[in-house]
């Protein structure tokens, strides 16, 4: 139990804190997608839930403010190869991305 209040106080002390953000990734175009998305999030640490949005074309990401930051979440789904917010795609990595993954103008 004096362990127990310990671990709490110490929580408290610290001052993280969970915190959701919803990213809009308009380049989404399937399952895969979405899969590259999530792997490339949980890689980066005090990730704790990601959840892919369908129907507005996001991911909404629980995580740590002490570990992580929004800008961090952003640059991980740009560096997978897909929009993040106003964060463009990076080139190289949407290059590799299969041709389902691709935007109809782009699979040739």
């Amino acid at each position: 139990m004096k362990n127990t209040i310990y671990i709490i106080m110490a929580v408290m002390l610290t001052g993280c804190a969970y915190q959701t953000v919803e990213i809009a990734t308009p380049t989404t175009q399937c399952g895969m997608c979405e899969g590259n998305i999530i792997d490339a999030l949980n890689k980066l640490d005090g990730i704790k839930k990601v959840k892919i949005n369908d129907a507005h074309q996001s991911v909404i990401i629980t995580y740590l403010d002490d570990k992580t930051t929004v800008y961090a979440l952003e640059t991980a789904i740009s560096k997978a190869g897909y929009q993040a917010n106003d964060k463009a795609a990076d080139p190289e990595a949407y290059g590799k991305l299969a041709l389902c993954c691709k935007l109809p103008k782009d699979r040739k």
